[in-house]
């Protein structure tokens, strides 16, 4: 089950910060770096957050997470699954659920070029390469629309 979450509830930023705790650090050993920028955002930057999380549900666990910042357009900020959890269709869910509801819209996204799951799911739904540049720690990124 999908549902939006409220980050602003401290339990719930709890919640999320560890998820992204969990699985920005599989992300980090894929791209194998050390100092890896999400793994840094802390409980704090969450509650203040003014973006939207939905929740992809198993009972009450958060099995994964899409952050959204919904501007102009709908830019993808986030989009974790716990890793016991990865190849399940969970992320898959999650796309569906916000295309759908946010009918019309352009959605961007980012990550790392070196992610390459996560670049060849986001290329399934028809995301296209919008341009590639370096970001914090060597890190290079993609930059997709849909």
């Amino acid at each position: 089950m999908i549902e939006k979450i409220n980050n602003t509830n401290i339990l719930i930023s709890y919640k999320i910060h560890n998820l992204f705790q969990l699985s920005y650090k599989k992300e980090a050993d894929i791209l194998k770096v050390k100092k890896f920028p999400p793994l840094s955002r802390g409980v704090d930057d969450i509650l203040n957050s003014k973006n939207y999380f939905f929740a992809y549900f198993l009972k009450d666990d958060f099995l994964g997470i899409i952050e959204l910042d919904d501007s102009k357009n709908i830019h993808i900020q986030s989009l974790v699954v716990h890793p016991d959890f990865f190849r399940k269709g969970i992320a898959s869910q999650l796309i569906d659920f916000v295309i759908i509801k946010h009918k019309k819209r352009t959605f961007t996204v980012e990550t790392a070029l070196g992610n390459y799951p996560a670049i060849k799911l986001y290329k399934s739904y028809g995301f296209r390469e919008l341009n590639t540049y370096d970001a914090e720690f060597n890190i290079r990124k993609i930059r997709l629309i849909l």
